[in-house]
């Protein structure tokens, strides 16, 4: 603070006496980052990378039209969409079109009932 302070007052002596002062910056400080950390809600069993388990069971999935029209080029594949868990709720994903692959087709994710839980598993790209 008091080399901040004789700075300053130096450069107002400068300043006074009809000098001109440049003053370079050479170092920003970092941007600051914000940390936001949510508790993860109870009905959440586990979260490990691509599974989550939860209690509740997802809604019956949603009919979706997929209008050809629309696709980007031959090679993409409708991925199509799903439910995700989030903050205590269900949130529908809607599909979207996504570049295939060579020699691997899209397996769509699942939500799978196990031991009075519900498991997803995540889409993935398989060898065909």
């Amino acid at each position: 603070m008091r080399l901040l302070a004789l700075s300053l007052g130096l450069l107002g002596l400068l300043a006074g006496a009809g000098c001109t002062v440049q003053v370079e910056e050479h170092h920003r400080p970092p941007p600051r980052r914000e940390v936001i950390v949510e508790e993860r809600p109870r009905e959440v069993v586990y979260e490990e990378h691509d599974t989550v388990v939860v209690q509740e069971a997802p809604p019956p999935r949603r009919e979706e039209v997929i209008v050809y029209e629309t696709r980007p080029s031959p090679e993409h594949v409708w991925i199509h969409g799903y439910w995700r868990w989030s903050g205590g709720r269900w949130i529908w994903v809607g599909g979207r079109w996504e570049r295939g692959r060579a020699g691997h087709v899209w397996q769509r994710g699942e939500w799978e009932h196990r031991n009075g839980q519900w498991h997803w598993r995540a889409g993935i790209w398989v060898r065909a």
